[in-house]
């Protein structure tokens, strides 16, 4: 288990290729004020995934070089602290799906490749949550 405010970091052997799958079980602290789920590769991150509480937004960016893009922050914002959640990240031919599930609820974002997902490697978390189990599916 990650503790809150730490970073996690899980290597992608394989990429993370259209096909591919991340399957997360997280929980979020009672004192959470924001989060990420990163998919990175050298110099970037590829897909950023910020749930900020204050906010009530969930931030999607990618980050090139040291530069942010322009965030996307539509969507509805499931997430309240104390709580546990199942969260699929998905990789297809145009875009990064992310499902969060909690209670039969599921909540979907849709995130276009802003850099080809071939150059990612690492999969990393940071901020308030904690990550109960990783499992990688590759296609």
């Amino acid at each position: 288990m990650l503790d809150s405010g730490y970073t996690s970091h899980h290597p992608l052997i394989k990429g993370f290729l259209p096909g591919s799958t991340l399957k997360l079980d997280i929980s979020v602290p009672a004192s959470a004020e924001a989060f990420m789920l990163n998919l990175e590769g050298k110099n970037l991150i590829a897909f950023h995934f910020n749930p900020r509480f204050p906010d009530q937004q969930v931030v999607r960016n990618t980050k090139r070089n040291g530069v942010w893009g322009v965030e996307e922050r539509d969507g509805v914002f499931p997430f309240q602290p104390a709580t546990k959640y199942s969260v699929l990240l998905e990789c297809i031919d145009t875009h990064f799906i992310t499902t969060v599930a909690i209670d039969r609820k599921k909540f979907s974002y849709k995130y276009r490749h802003r850099v080809l997902p071939r150059f990612i490697t690492n999969f990393s978390s940071g901020g308030n949550v904690n990550i109960l189990g990783v499992r990688f599916v590759f296609s």
